[in-house]
């Protein structure tokens, strides 16, 4: 049991020390940090009895930085809401539901941004050969606070409803959509987070194949948020790509049939990639019918 207990307490720790160079200005990172302190504090406490002093007495410090992490959480919220009602006011009398267009537009945008540039970091860890890059801090939180100002006006759109139609099925898959793109953001980069580009081998054909298909699904997602602000007809959604996906068969294919572990799993990280593009992508015909009815 002791030997358990330390194990969970030192996992907890690693990620409590992973999160702490978040920026002052991260608001979703400084969440993150909070519930990585809350784990730490309750398997300390959880684990009180069977730890070494040392490693007991982190619940204390644990439980007072994520109460002054909470504080600023609360801070964050209340700033929300004062943004909420500031966008009320400023589109008044046009109402609840253009503010949702508006929020949607930018969770898009922002969620589209955020994957290609998942998808970039990710593509510069494929082998040693590619330069390093840093991950998209900056875009997964625009990201973030897109979503957040995305649920404060769904919000207010449903406390506007009252007793006049409106298509709250479609608002739904609108909201379900961008959240849905957003996911497919934080899937890739955790994908690649850990990857340190050391793997032998040539991947630019693969990258070449990830970065267009990237592409295409963000100028997709862009132009469709700029038509749910103006009014005009959506694009078509993107076909799929059959030679591109044998394309990229064809470039990890030795990777997949090599003895060496760190090649084979590069392989499937970038085949993962790709299917959460492709996720990505097959999501535009649920979006597109939504987005056509009047909000």
């Amino acid at each position: 049991m002791t030997k358990f207990a330390r194990r969970a307490v030192e996992r907890a720790r690693r990620e409590v020390d992973r999160r702490r160079g978040v920026r002052p200005d991260d608001a979703e990172g400084l969440h993150r940090l909070r519930i990585a302190y809350k784990r730490l504090r309750y398997t300390a406490d959880t684990f009180a009895d069977a730890l070494p002093s040392e490693l007991a007495a982190l619940a204390q410090p644990a439980a007072r930085l994520q109460g002054r992490l909470g504080d600023l959480h609360d801070v964050d919220i209340a700033l929300g809401c004062v943004v909420s009602l500031a966008v009320g006011l400023l589109f008044w009398p046009r109402g609840a539901r253009f503010a949702l267009r508006r929020a949607l537009a930018d969770a898009y945008k922002e969620s589209a941004d955020f994957l290609a540039g998942a998808v970039d970091f990710g593509v510069l860890r494929c082998d040693a050969s590619a330069p390093p890059s840093p991950a998209p801090s900056d875009g997964a939180a625009r990201a973030g606070a897109a979503a957040r100002r995305l649920d404060d006006a769904f919000r207010g759109f449903l406390a506007e409803r009252g007793a006049k139609p409106a298509p709250l099925a479609e608002v739904t898959s609108l909201v379900t959509g961008a959240g849905a793109l957003r996911l497919a953001a934080d899937a890739v980069l955790d994908l690649w987070a850990r990857q340190d580009g050391s793997s032998d081998g040539d991947r630019a054909a693969a990258r070449r194949e990830l970065l267009q298909a990237s592409e295409l699904v963000k100028s997709w997602y862009e132009d469709f948020a700029r038509s749910l602000v103006s009014g005009e007809e959506p694009r078509a959604p993107l076909p799929h790509d059959d030679a591109a996906e044998a394309r990229l068969l064809d470039a990890i294919r030795d990777d997949l049939s090599r003895a060496d572990a760190g090649a084979s799993a590069t392989a499937v990280r970038i085949i993962w990639t790709d299917d959460h593009l492709d996720a990505a992508r097959r999501m535009q015909e649920v979006v597109l019918a939504p987005a056509q009815v009047d909000i």
